[in-house]
């Protein structure tokens, strides 16, 4: 295993226990390779001192991506090169890729509007759609990537607060229920049939029992019991 799928075990576990459903070696490591891109642009925000150096670094991402669809020499980055592998083998629109990263540039925004839905959309709905490309999904996922990044974002709200950064104007049970409505709105609207997408919808339904269950505190949430299990079972 790679230090970068190291890392992703590390950084974003559910994302990875995600890609174990699916069963093709090739597509699973095109799929895990935009996590791994995903995880570089993500975390930029607690690793740049200022705005203005996040736009520059996912600037960077974005040149480095345009030179691979150009057929150029790129950084010898392991991630732009797993990158590059998963684009010479799917057809993935470079404008797909490009929304991925520049959806990023939100982190570096001010929060005092901050808009958790479009927020949910645009750092989610790109990476989905390349996935579905990768899988031959046909059904459209932007219902599901919503879904699943509101519930994460209720989910990281103590680690967003202690970086002082606002998602919603207050956690009170009431707005929280009504983000995880919503959610559960968009998961029934749902249309993707690959089991990678019926992991996510399995696996954000059981997080939104988990909210309810604290009375919609997501200040008082622990790890998810036997997760694993529970996933592959609700599969």
């Amino acid at each position: 295993m790679s230090d970068d799928i190291n890392s992703l075990k590390f950084n974003d576990p559910d994302r990875y226990l995600l890609s174990l459903f699916v069963g093709n070696p090739a597509e699973r490591a095109a799929i895990l390779a935009f996590d791994e891109l995903n995880v570089e642009i993500a975390r930029l925000r607690d690793t740049i001192e200022t705005p203005h150096m996040g736009l520059i670094r996912l600037q960077w991402w974005k040149d480095e991506i345009k030179k691979i669809y150009a057929g150029e020499k790129f950084a010898p980055h392991q991630v732009l090169q797993d990158v590059a592998r998963a684009l010479a083998r799917y057809k993935i629109p470079q404008e797909d890729v490009h929304r991925l990263i520049t959806g990023r540039e939100a982190d570096f925004e001010d929060y005092d509007s901050f808009d958790i839905f479009a927020y949910a959309r645009t750092i989610h709905a790109p990476l989905l759609k390349i996935k579905a490309g990768i899988l031959n999904e046909d059904r459209n996922t932007d219902a599901l990537a919503k879904a699943y990044a509101l519930v994460g974002l209720l989910r990281a709200i103590p680690f967003y607060r202690a970086r002082s950064q606002v998602l919603i104007p207050s956690i009170q049970p009431e707005p929280v229920e009504k983000i995880c409505k919503r959610a559960e709105d968009l998961l029934n609207a749902n249309t993707a049939t690959h089991r990678y997408f019926k992991a996510h919808d399995v696996l954000t339904r059981l997080y939104l029992q988990q909210i309810k269950s604290t009375g919609y505190q997501p200040e008082k949430l622990k790890p998810l019991a036997f997760k694993e299990l529970r996933l592959w079972w609700g599969v």
